[in-house]
């Protein structure tokens, strides 16, 4: 019982990574409630789940605040460019819809640039939470993961789609991943991302 509950046993170094994840996620949630600071919350939630998963760094409060401040200003400006070329597309997702054109081939070009766009997003933020680099760095390795592991981004996007549609199919289902969301399921899809990335990331460096 004693080598069980040691701090070396694998029960007790698990317990403490589901607290610092349920840390995180209040934190993770707490940095999204100013809408325009919810880049900054990214990348940040993406700079405690590496440390956490690399050197079992487990101050996630300080983690994520030192990274939230180091990163505001490029998140923030990736966050802000990426909503105003979301909107443009919704426009025009509206606009096909009125003209009853979902089966286009414009409905499917903004389907693939959306895509694109939200694969991209996941990318930037995890290299602005990992290395001290410009925006003018940054977004072109994005786009170079992303031609270099194009499944990766599919993986990465379904870790988050899958809950998703998954309370769409039912309203129990719903009840249960706002519940999860509000204690633990964000930071906890942070932190597979993060294991998945860092091992491409790492071939990079």
């Amino acid at each position: 019982m004693r080598s069980f509950l040691s701090i070396d046993s694998l029960f007790y170094k698990t317990s403490a990574k589901v607290v610092q994840l349920l840390i995180l996620n209040f934190l993770f949630l707490l940095g999204c409630v100013p809408l325009v600071t919810i880049g900054a919350s990214l990348s940040a939630t993406f700079s405690a789940c590496m440390k956490m998963i690399e050197s079992d760094d487990l101050r996630v409060t300080t983690n994520y605040f030192k990274a939230f401040r180091q990163s505001f200003k490029q998140a923030t400006v990736v966050w802000i460019g990426s909503l105003f070329v979301l909107g443009i597309l919704w426009i025009d997702i509206l606009y096909l819809v009125q003209k009853k054109a979902l089966l286009s081939w414009p409905m499917i070009g903004i389907g693939i640039v959306g895509f694109l766009l939200l694969v991209i997003l996941q990318y930037s933020f995890a290299l602005i939470a990992r290395y001290q680099n410009s925006l003018g760095k940054v977004l072109p390795l994005a786009f170079q993961l992303f031609f270099a592991h194009p499944f990766l981004g599919i993986l990465l996007l379904t870790v988050w789609f899958v809950p998703v549609v998954l309370s769409i199919l039912s309203p129990i289902l719903l009840v249960f991943s706002m519940y999860l969301a509000c204690f633990i399921s964000f930071s906890f899809e942070f932190f597979l991302q993060s294991y998945v990335l860092l091992s491409v990331l790492k071939k990079f460096e």
